[in-house]
């Protein structure tokens, strides 16, 4: 899904640079959903999602840290709504 935001034209897996306020704006997205939420706290219920995926996050690459910053947004948007 995010894959061709990450990486420059022509397929290499050079990372490319703009990648990067791709993914700090998606994490400044998720932190907004639950702003009651510390850093920490935020950074943990990522890893919790990943790992109940069986996902080692050391190894994660930019595209499906995206796609679990995005799932976990909409759960909390959802649940931050409902209060």
């Amino acid at each position: 899904m995010f894959e061709d935001r990450l990486y420059p034209i022509g397929g290499g897996k050079v990372r490319d640079p703009k990648r990067i306020p791709i993914v700090t704006e998606a994490l400044t997205r998720l932190w907004e959903a639950s702003p009651d939420l510390r850093f920490w706290q935020l950074i943990t219920a990522v890893e919790d999602l990943a790992k109940r995926e069986e996902i080692d996050m050391f190894y994660l690459e930019d595209n499906r840290w995206l796609e679990i910053i995005h799932e976990l947004t909409i759960q909390l948007e959802s649940n931050y709504r409902h209060r």
